[in-house]
């Protein structure tokens, strides 16, 4: 699970509840980062900077210099603000000065600071943690700038300050850690991509925490790792027929694009559906046919009224891959929207269209709804901006489908997939090879593949994400990020699924 910033300090209460004090807390995670860094960096007369805050990461940072004091390093602590208020953190402050670490104050004391920091070999971040939620002040920004150009390695604890932990995003000048030691649990801000260049390599430790301190809390954000995908995938059963696998049909192309719907039928079929049923105009179909021998073809032009009957039938359907914003493309995607009855995979054209009457998918009959957008998809379908999106994208993902009642494929470098519960999923493989044209038809027909055999919406969607960018990563490592097309990456949707259940043995 990722935690939040209230979860985290739900946890520690209930630590202390059970017996465990918040001094020793602070003692553990202190000492704990001490021996990380013990381990990792050759302290001896070494010349370390520690930046405190006047807060609960401030008495972590007063821990590890205190630790190092002791073990022949030459700490000195930079203090960021008034001295700790708390009395965990005051008497952390109290210990290092009783062990002789050197205090410089951040305001008055600014030659001393910047030697200090061109002479430190190793800095360590203590100032903010997890408590950061505005913009830094002028005098954090310009230490933390000067921090950011130093030769000195860089070790933050639990979050880099001036990054926020829940959203992942940061102040332009905020620390950049070589490693960042979490504390009780893995943050947002540890797991997005763009956040990495502030975190580093990221290193959970255990501070002695109760198990039982982890209990009783609604978790609402989880990792969509092959530690928790693997289980959403069984063995195929022995004995079946392809009815058993599914029936889906999927709405896509139009003349002038009709490479979505190859890359859409491929996708469902690579992911296992035994029926694949491309609804489409005349071009598009002679197109798929040469390419793609096992989809069965329905007219569009020819046979709209029997569209209809087809899609109560489906048990998923995926419409909008290449379809245009023409009449009928609007057309078919209100009809499918209100006419299927099981699960209904939205993708690029449809969304566009359905940007302009959201309210069709919580008037439909459907048992559920995903709609797979980009960034840009997703600031037409919300309203908001593609900044704020950036910003808090878990957040603003997971307001819209609890909205909205759907499941919603956020599409970024990390895919978030927002139920209609409030749970969110974030996924972290993948890589910038899949910023190409077609790699979410290719998806969209993975995630409507899935659900047409038998997946509910979530593990779908959760499965089609997941081994989309696990096939990415395998082939990125035979080709790479700048040559490999999606039809490469749909080549390896098939080890990548056999890799998944390999982790099942």
């Amino acid at each position: 699970m990722i935690i939040s910033v209230n979860q985290q300090r739900e946890i520690e209460e209930k630590a202390q509840v059970r017996g465990v004090p918040l001094l020793t807390l602070m003692e553990n995670a202190g000492r704990t980062a001490f021996r990380y860094i013990y381990e990792h960096y050759d302290i001896k007369d070494m010349t370390v900077a520690v930046m405190c805050g006047s807060g609960g990461n401030g008495g972590d940072g007063f821990t590890v210099a205190r630790h190092l004091k002791q073990n022949g390093a030459k700490p000195s602590v930079i203090l960021c603000g008034a001295t700790p208020s708390s009395e965990p953190a005051a008497t952390m402050y109290r210990r290092a000065v009783v062990e002789g670490v050197p205090i410089v104050d951040l305001i008055f004391e600014q030659e001393k600071i910047a030697k200090l920091i061109s002479d430190s070999a190793l800095i360590v971040d203590a100032v903010y943690g997890i408590g950061f939620h505005a913009p830094l002040s002028d005098e954090l920004s310009e230490l933390f700038e000067r921090v950011n150009n130093s030769n000195a390695g860089v070790v933050s604890l639990d979050v880099p300050s001036g990054v926020d932990s829940d959203t992942g995003g940061g102040d332009e000048n905020a620390v950049r850690a070589d490693v960042t030691i979490g504390f009780i649990g893995t943050k947002t801000a540890h797991v997005l991509k763009s956040s990495r260049k502030w975190c580093g390599r990221v290193v959970l430790v255990d501070i002695g925490i109760p198990r039982e301190a982890y209990s009783g809390i609604k978790y609402d954000t989880f990792e969509n790792s092959v530690e928790t995908v693997s289980r959403l995938l069984e063995p195929k059963p022995e004995i079946c027929h392809k009815g058993d696998m599914g029936r889906l049909v999927i709405a896509a192309g139009s003349e002038s694009y009709r490479g979505a719907a190859v890359l859409c039928t491929l996708g469902a079929l690579r992911a296992g559906a035994g029926l694949v049923e491309l609804a489409s105009v005349e071009p598009v179909i002679t197109t798929v046919l040469n390419r793609l021998p096992e989809a069965t073809m329905l007219d569009l032009t020819e046979n709209r009224a029997q569209y209809g009957v087809d899609v109560e039938r489906a048990d998923a359907v995926v419409i909008g891959p290449g379809l245009s914003k023409s009449h009928l493309a609007s057309a078919l995607v209100e009809a499918t929207v209100k006419s299927a009855k099981k699960t209904v995979v939205i993708d690029a054209d449809g969304l566009n269209l359905l940007s302009e009457r959201i309210e069709l998918i919580t008037e439909g009959n459907a048992e559920s709804y995903i709609l797979t957008p980009h960034i840009g998809e997703f600031s037409r379908l919300s309203g908001e901006t593609t900044e704020n999106i950036l910003a808090d994208r878990v957040g603003i993902a997971r307001n819209f489908a609890l909205k909205n009642k759907c499941i919603l494929v956020l599409k970024s470098e990390n895919t978030v997939i927002a139920a209609p519960d409030g749970d969110v999923y974030v996924n972290t493989n993948g890589n910038s090879g899949l910023a190409k044209g077609g790699s979410g038809d290719l998806l969209s027909g993975m995630i409507g593949g899935f659900a047409a055999m038998g997946k509910n919406a979530l593990d779908a969607a959760r499965l089609g994400v997941y081994l989309h960018s696990a096939a990415a990563d395998l082939c990125a490592e035979d080709i790479n990020p700048y040559s490999m097309l999606t039809t490469d990456v749909a080549g390896y949707i098939a080890p990548a699924i056999t890799n998944l259940l390999g982790k099942k043995e």
